[in-house]
């Protein structure tokens, strides 16, 4: 029986093909879940198994936001800053 170029094709393909889709099903995921992290979007599986929200700009930065709009005016540290006295380098306290 001689084997031609179809034949080899037919049963090899299988083995070629899986990868291929695989790699593709990968893929196509990854770049889904990078554009929704980009969006801030969550997905419903998620918010179903984690309780997860979208994040809010707030949320996200809100250590800088804070700082920009208590501009120097923290209470934390005010005892420490009140003992330093005046023209000593704040940094040796």
């Amino acid at each position: 029986m001689v084997e031609d170029f179809w034949y080899h094709l037919r049963k090899r393909l299988p083995l070629y093909l899986g990868p291929v889709i695989a790699a593709t099903i990968i893929f196509i995921d990854w770049n889904h879940t990078r554009e929704w992290k980009r969006n801030g979007r969550v997905s419903a599986l998620d918010v179903h198994l984690f309780g997860k929200r979208p994040p809010g700009q707030c949320w996200e930065a809100a250590g800088y936001h804070k700082a920009q709009m208590m501009k120097g005016h923290s209470k934390m540290y005010a005892d420490r800053i009140a003992a330093i006295p005046p023209g000593e380098d704040v940094w040796r306290y």
